[in-house]
């Protein structure tokens, strides 16, 4: 499972870090987002690439592909061909 977990909501900071903590054992995200109740992903959308460093939670981008993580909620989401 990838170290990382983002929010989609474009209005939302919420990042998740899957190991930090002071036991050093693995964490599970939550589902949905606590702060908004969106969903929380643990690898891009469009080319599913696992989250494996530290995305800026209100800019995050793909580290593979250098798309947005994140969408607005009131848009639907893109359709790949």
């Amino acid at each position: 499972m990838p170290p990382f977990a983002v929010c989609l909501n474009t209005k939302c900071t919420f990042l998740f870090d899957m190991q930090e903590s002071r036991e050093k054992r693995f964490r599970v995200p939550p589902h949905p987002c606590p702060i908004c109740s969106a969903r929380v992903v643990l690898y891009c959308l469009h080319c599913r690439f696992p989250l494996l460093k530290k995305p800026v939670a209100e800019t995050a981008c793909c580290e593979h592909c250098n798309m947005p993580l994140k969408r607005d909620p009131a848009k639907p989401p893109a359709v790949n061909p």
